[in-house]
């Protein structure tokens, strides 16, 4: 979906277009933005933090998520990503 938004600044009226990609489904995660981002990668720290958005993903794909261990691991995971 693109959307119009009027910015003000400066008293200075600027037409801005954004485009939002909503992900509903975990395979959507799998199947569609992960192969994206691993055909053009990231830089900086954001790399890192795909890796391992990319990991907890995988994770929830195997069901990992849905185990005391398994969520304790994601929840390890996410206290790294920035």
């Amino acid at each position: 979906m693109i959307k119009k938004k009027t910015v003000y600044k400066n008293n200075i009226k600027k037409e801005v277009y954004s485009v939002q990609f909503r992900v509903t489904k975990i395979k959507d995660l799998i199947n569609v933005i992960i192969p994206n981002f691993d055909s053009y990668p990231l830089l900086t720290q954001k790399k890192a933090d795909f890796i391992l958005f990319k990991q907890v993903v995988l994770m929830m794909d195997r069901k990992e998520h849905l185990t005391i261990e398994g969520l304790q691991k994601i929840v390890a995971i996410r206290g790294s990503i920035n």
